[in-house]
């Protein structure tokens, strides 16, 4: 409002130091006013702007929050894979000495039975139930 009376009072002064006529001060009155509109408009715009702007930095800080969740996110997933396999190398360790563990409990068990047979005078009979303990013996531990 200073303003507008500033310029009021400079087009006074202008109009009395210069001579201008009242038509003259009326078109200079009216495009002080459209100057004071336009002014307006881009101080509206410019409003609108510092909105729009707030509004994008608080998606832009909601993000920034999202990523930092996330990293968090793989860094645990990752300590987790790393457990994962350790655990693994564990198990698979445990494996092989669980199957040798079986392949010296099958032979073992082999040399019994071969032992058994070599020492026993019943003959074919004798043999055949050796085979037959040494098949389900060895589809045991397949299985």
């Amino acid at each position: 409002m200073k303003k507008f009376i500033m310029l009021i009072c400079t087009v006074l002064v202008l109009s009395l130091t210069f001579g201008l006529s009242a038509s003259e001060l009326k078109d200079m009155q009216n495009e002080l006013t459209e100057k004071e509109k336009e002014i307006e408009e881009e101080n509206l715009k410019l409003e609108q702007n510092q909105a729009e702007q707030e509004i994008v930095q608080g998606e832009i800080d909601d993000l920034d929050f999202k990523i930092i969740s996330i990293e968090e996110e793989i860094r645990d997933l990752e300590l987790q894979i790393e457990h994962k396999e350790e655990e693994i190398s564990i198990k698979e360790d445990e494996l092989e000495h669980a199957i040798q563990v079986k392949d010296e409990h099958y032979e073992m068990t082999k040399q019994r039975m071969t032992a058994m047979y070599k020492n026993n005078k019943k003959g074919c009979l004798c043999r055949l139930e050796v085979t037959k303990l040494l098949k389900k013996n060895k589809e045991k531990n397949n299985l």
